[in-house]
């Protein structure tokens, strides 16, 4: 995730606890589901498999482009809060201004970057022409095939085209990309999509499960998101995709086998904790969050505890597909990229079977559905890898029976706590949380210390690194 995702997911994770508790919940579902997942999808369409076969890399970032995006969704959301506090009762329309005019500010924003930089770049490639040894400029570094000569360029009709009219190489790339963008598309705002076509969920159910999701993937986002980026490139790194691990290097193999282990048994502590403490402060959680507006019924927490026990398997799930990845041949990958669309197709379904019978709660028991099916087929292929082996990575997944005791220890005393301290006194069970959050914590490390200080020891490395 970069850093300009960050500061997005930051404002809007605010934004929406000022609209909770200055409009309300049914403008919160039309904004954040309906209007949302309409520009989301049009933005999809548009250019999303474009800007993967047209870079190499599509994460990249320049200084510019940062600078432009987060002028831009700074002005967006200065102009719906302005807008909003002036005008509480206009919100769609406050809604809709402010992403108009952060729209129409972008375009003349990259306009006008691109009316700057294009007689620079010209004048650049003439000096290097003359020059051989001009010192490269990092703005100007990679553009040996940007083609236009002016801004006018960038409009149908004003620059000339000697090739043909489309790239049929480029064709073929956009269309390999659309059939993938469509999957992760279906995966990340499926359940919108369901919430739009279900007749079930009113706009306050809607935005109440948004609201839920969102603070529920926090953890993914932030903490099990890093890891699993992690994992990826160092198994990348270790394992060989297209042979058999009798036949790579021992050392690598049984290293990669321990680390896929501590994984595993740091994300399953971690997603077990959540559950724990979910149980028994979801509705604290949210009262800070969204105010007695928010936790004014039952569901919001209801849907939060739900929340809790996908969190673990978004944990294991993250850390076992990262593997699979990592160390899939070409023709497994194939095979897997089928099984995706089996599974998001199976996912929209049984979203929309499960949220007919149960309401919003069904999205949460559809997507763990569809994480244990991946976790089954990723476990499946980690067994496999490792059987002719004497490594038992997937070990790591069963915690120790003293963790677990003080795990249930920890929640029926919580769960005491916010029965009987909770009505009188909020802090008083913050508190009471606090201690036995820390109990579980001491037990947890003092069960792996051999793994705290493997990853102290490397911390220490990575630190005297930087000071060379």
């Amino acid at each position: 995730m970069d850093k300009n995702e960050i500061l997005f997911r930051c404002i809007t994770f605010v934004l929406n606890a000022f609209i909770i508790r200055t409009v309300g919940q049914d403008v919160l579902g039309i904004m954040n589901v309906r209007l949302l997942l309409l520009e989301s999808t049009i933005l999809f369409l548009s250019k999303e498999p474009l800007l993967k076969a047209c870079l190499t890399n599509a994460k990249s970032h320049n200084w510019a482009q940062i600078i432009i995006e987060t002028i831009y969704i700074v002005c967006r959301t200065v102009t719906f809060v302005y807008l909003v506090v002036n005008h509480p009762n206009e919100a769609i329309n406050a809604f809709s201004i402010a992403q108009i005019v952060s729209a129409v500010l972008l375009c003349a924003l990259y306009y006008g970057f691109f009316t700057w930089y294009i007689p620079r770049l010209i004048k650049h490639r003439e000096q290097e022409d003359k020059d051989e040894n001009e010192k490269m400029v990092p703005l100007f570094s990679d553009m040996s095939d940007f083609p236009f000569r002016s801004v006018l360029n960038f409009f149908p009709g004003f620059m000339f085209n000697e090739d043909e009219k489309i790239d049929s190489n480029l064709l073929v790339l956009t269309i390999s990309f659309l059939k993938q963008s469509v999957i992760k598309q279906v995966l990340t705002e499926g359940e919108r999509y369901v919430m739009t076509i279900s007749p079930v969920l009113t706009f306050s159910q809607q935005s109440i499960y948004d609201i839920v999701n969102n603070l529920g993937s926090l953890a993914a986002r932030f903490i099990f998101r890093p890891i699993e980026e992690s994992a990826y490139f160092y198994f990348t790194q270790m394992i060989h995709r297209d042979q058999p691990l009798k036949k790579q290097n021992e050392k690598n193999v049984a290293e990669a086998a321990k680390v896929l282990g501590q994984l595993c048994k740091v994300v399953t502590s971690i997603g077990l904790i959540g559950v724990v403490f979910g149980q028994s402060y979801s509705y604290s959680l949210l009262y800070f969050y969204g105010g007695k507006k928010l936790v004014s019924t039952a569901l919001p927490t209801t849907l939060l505890q739900f929340h809790c026990f996908a969190i673990v398997l978004l944990a294991i799930n993250g850390v076992t597909e990262a593997y699979v990845f990592a160390t899939m041949n070409n023709n497994q990958l194939d095979k897997y990229n089928y099984l995706m669309v089996i599974f998001s197709i199976c996912f929209l379904l049984i979203s929309y079977v499960l949220t007919n019978v149960f309401g919003p709660v069904g999205f949460i028991l559809a997507n763990c559905s569809n994480m244990g099916a991946r976790i089954i087929h990723s476990l499946h292929f980690i067994h496999t890898k490792y059987l002719d082996t004497v490594y038992r990575p997937l070990d790591g997944l069963i915690p120790t029976w003293k963790f677990l005791s003080v795990l249930v220890f920890s929640g029926i005393c919580t769960k005491y706590s916010e029965l009987y301290f909770l009505p009188h006194s909020m802090l008083l069970h913050i508190g009471f949380g606090a201690f036995f959050f820390l109990l579980t914590m001491i037990t947890w490390m003092l069960e792996n210390r051999s793994l705290l200080e493997l990853g102290y020891a490397n911390y220490k490395r990575r630190v005297s690194l930087k000071t060379d």
